[in-house]
């Protein structure tokens, strides 16, 4: 049969309906159209792990809508009190009339006020909130002149001034020595931190990642960590992000803990103890939640036999399609390399049945269920076996 069409091997891939068997076989034995409903599938699966998008505070959603309200219990009022002047100019007549008249005039003013007042209000709300977002995204790595309010719980007025003197240049330091310094408030999360130094104006204090490193080396500098060769153990949860590199790859920890091993020189393996983190290798871009492990891909070692193995698979590919059964069989017989072993067994088979040898290719595909009972073609080779019998 003819490849499906892509939109057909799209809903085969959401599983929500079964192929029928004649569609099956073709997945089967189709390479493309296998390619295909694996990309899709996993497409879904990456589509699954995307986070949701930011929400609004509660605070802040309450206190839109109840923005909104009031404007649409204004709007309400206008109408009612248009009514009411109608009501009362068709009732009065001269001077009453323009009293009226001005009245109205000078309630509409107030109302248009009453919005613009409303827009301003919606508009410093937007600006608040996108302040708050970079606020959140921002990480101090480098030393500011001027005051630093340390956002610790705890840490007494002394402490703080410590602090405080510490990233002032040695010439500032006189002026600032008789200055009070208050105690901070408790925060228990980044975020929170960056909060509550935007609302007073100041810059949050965010500490630095934990990273646990036994016999590991490993070169930091600010948010990066170049590890050269071990294991290190990086916990983010409530500190700044960090960013592990090694061979190419890259491994984003923000907010989250994980363990970052490495081999040969390159990271091998990231497992992830909490929250989420993003693994870029060489321009792929994983996301593993946690619980999760990612395995760096194997690259397979030149092998003569395996280049023979695959270049009489590609032969008997080109002499099954042009027809040279016989031929493609004796090819497929020579591929024996366990990376294309299963392929080769299966279209030997297909092309003793295209021969017309019956009792061989029944052979071929017994032979082929009892050594690769797992395969995806499995279903297709019993079909086949049951139609020759």
């Amino acid at each position: 049969m003819t490849c499906p069409a892509i939109e057909r091997l799209a809903d085969l891939a959401t599983e929500v309906e079964a192929p029928d068997a004649g569609v099956a076989d073709h997945i089967a034995g189709c390479a493309r159209c296998r390619a295909l409903v694996d990309e899709q599938r996993s497409v879904r699966a990456l589509a699954a792990l995307l986070a949701a998008p930011p929400r609004l505070a509660p605070s802040r959603r309450e206190s839109l809508a109840a923005e909104t309200l009031a404007r649409a219990d204004a709007d309400g009022r206008r109408e009612s009190l248009a009514a009411e002047t109608l009501a009362r100019a068709d009732a009065d007549t001269g001077p009453r009339r323009e009293s009226l008249a001005a009245e109205t005039l000078a309630r509409a003013d107030a109302d248009a006020r009453r919005e613009s007042l409303a827009a301003e209000t919606l508009a410093r709300a937007d600006e608040d909130q996108r302040r708050r977002r970079e606020d959140r995204h921002r990480v101090d790595a480098g030393t500011r002149r001027g005051v630093r309010w340390a956002a610790i719980a705890g840490v007494g007025a002394a402490a703080a001034a410590a602090i405080v003197l510490a990233v002032v240049p040695r010439d500032e330091r006189r002026a600032l020595a008789g200055l009070e310094v208050p105690r901070a408030p408790v925060v228990e999360s980044v975020a929170l931190a960056h909060e509550a130094a935007a609302a007073r104006g100041a810059v949050a204090w965010i500490p630095e990642a934990k990273v646990s490193a036994a016999g590991a080396r490993f070169e930091r500098a600010g948010d990066v960590i170049r590890l050269h060769e071990g294991t290190v153990t990086v916990d983010a949860r409530g500190a700044a992000p960090v960013e592990v590199e090694s061979g190419g790859t890259r491994v984003a920890v923000e907010g989250a803990a994980a363990t970052v091993a490495t081999k040969r020189g390159a990271i091998a393996t990231v497992t992830v103890i909490a929250g989420t983190v993003e693994v870029n290798d060489r321009g792929r871009s994983y996301v593993v939640a946690a619980g999760g492990m990612w395995e760096a891909p194997v690259k397979p070692e030149p092998s003569p036999a395996a280049d023979e193995a695959f270049a009489a698979f590609r032969d008997g590919w080109t002499a099954l399609r042009a027809g040279r059964d016989a031929e493609a069989i004796e090819r497929f017989d020579r591929a024996t390399h366990r990376d294309i072993a299963e392929d080769a067994a299966y279209w030997a088979a297909v092309a003793a049945e295209r021969m017309g040898d019956r009792p061989g290719a029944v052979r071929r595909f017994d032979a082929f269920l009892a050594r690769f009972p797992t395969s995806a073609r499995a279903d297709g080779a019993r079909a086949a076996v049951e139609r020759l019998r």
